[in-house]
């Protein structure tokens, strides 16, 4: 595109994507400049022209040809689909069965966890997520609905996420079970209020600050039939990155070496009770603070520290999750007033031992919640990180000693877990 004709943009000889000269309006040559022009050109054609043949000079000034890049397509719609999966074997000892129990198990509740999921981008703005979990609770096929997501973006700092989705939450939950540092998930500190699988439905605006140096998240959850505005669950995430970001929505429990991070984040959920007959304090509200660092040393392997303090002190004894819905009822159990501290510590080897790299992890969590003794969980693994998330192994020692919340039963127990996990 060249500016001329009055200043206003106009397209210089371009047909068909090919390009040509234009003329754009320009002035004419005075006669004689031309003629001297024709003389000083053909002298010099004269002269220093050997073997080539000569070409007519034109009458006019040339005009520079213009490179007109074609506009490009818009960007079609994209769909992808894959497919995750964890199971295992856990061999129980010192438990109160006084018995050496066997049973599959995938690190968390289950004993095989299938995540189908499909994503896909509809134009530059709006875009989907949906995954769904398969599994064998309770020896009976079982089927839900994790995410359901509407993604519209419309700018970096400015993004919406509405359906069912982690809404505002720790890095624990942000991670789940697939993507965390280790091979069993985190159940001895608290997790927020949730619908299944730490989802609940409603929406998040978020966005990354100076590229992702400060990411916020900022929900309003547990929007179901019958819900008021004033008994919604709001809630609230800042994350500080000092190295790295992590700039997408979520976060991963280790990067395995792609990535130093450094990343300092505070979470708070807070959710009015619903009126009763009688008077009963049944509010909830919970906060958390998390660490997060990761280096790769190079040689020496790469380092991964994490830690996390909850306190859900203030929960109120009468908090049920879901009240006043259509879920309340249905066995979601928890939070539990109490407050719960976290550490774990791996190392990555820097080059592979046959097809994987060789990844020692260790954790330690304490449950300090009311009406109960102090919950103790030790984890004690090996991975073998073949492909990053997509495919690792795990061999996993875990300790449990101690109460559980609100007086509920969690046993002395050792167990010895042998762990698998692919995604495509």
């Amino acid at each position: 595109m060249e500016n001329c004709n009055e200043g206003r943009p106009v397209n210089c000889g371009v047909y068909g994507g090919q390009i040509a000269k234009a003329q754009c309006g320009r002035k004419q040559v005075p006669a004689p400049a031309r003629l001297a022009k024709l003389s000083a050109v053909a002298l010099l054609i004269a002269t220093s022209m050997t073997g080539t043949q000569a070409q007519a000079a034109d009458p006019e000034p040339k005009v520079a040809e213009i490179a007109v890049k074609k506009e490009a397509p818009p960007a079609k719609p994209t769909l992808t689909v894959g497919l995750g999966m964890r199971t295992g074997l856990a061999l129980s000892f010192n438990n109160p069965q006084d018995k050496t129990l066997i049973s599959l198990n995938d690190g968390l509740v289950d004993q095989a966890n299938i995540r189908p999921f499909m994503t896909g981008q509809l134009n530059p703005t709006l875009g989907f997520f949906g995954s769904f979990e398969l599994g064998t609770a309770k020896g009976l096929g079982q089927f839900a609905i994790l995410d359901a997501i509407m993604q519209l973006k419309f700018r970096e700092e400015f993004q919406i996420w509405v359906g069912q989705h982690i809404g505002a939450n720790d890095r624990n939950n942000m991670n789940g079970p697939f993507f965390g540092n280790g091979w069993n998930f985190a159940i001895g500190v608290p997790s927020y209020p949730f619908d299944t699988g730490a989802r609940d439905r409603g929406f998040t605006i978020w966005g990354l600050i100076k590229g992702g140096r400060l990411k916020y998240h900022a929900s309003m959850l547990d929007l179901q039939p019958g819900q008021t505005l004033k008994n919604a669950r709001y809630g609230g995430r800042l994350v500080l990155h000092l190295l790295e970001p992590e700039a997408f929505y979520y976060n991963s429990g280790t990067y395995f070496g792609q990535k130093d991070v450094l990343a300092i984040g505070a979470t708070i959920n807070y959710q009015k009770g619903v009126e009763t007959a009688m008077p009963l304090e049944n509010d909830f509200l919970g906060y958390s603070f998390d660490v997060f660092y990761e280096k790769n040393l190079g040689t020496p392997g790469t380092i991964t520290l994490e830690g996390g303090y909850w306190d859900f002190s203030n929960v109120d004894a009468g908090y049920v999750v879901n009240q006043g819905t259509v879920d309340q009822g249905l066995g979601i159990a928890g939070p539990f007033p109490g407050k719960s501290f976290m550490a774990s510590a791996s190392w990555l080897s820097a080059n592979k031992v046959g097809i994987g790299q060789l990844q020692p992890n260790v954790r330690y969590q304490l449950g300090d919640y009311d009406g109960s003794t102090n919950l103790h969980v030790v984890d004690v693994g090996l991975g073998y990180i073949i492909d990053g998330f997509a495919d690792r192994w795990y061999l996993n020692y875990r300790h449990r000693k101690g109460g559980g919340p609100m007086g509920m039963s969690s046993p002395t127990e050792d167990i010895m877990q042998v762990g698998f996990q692919i995604m495509m």
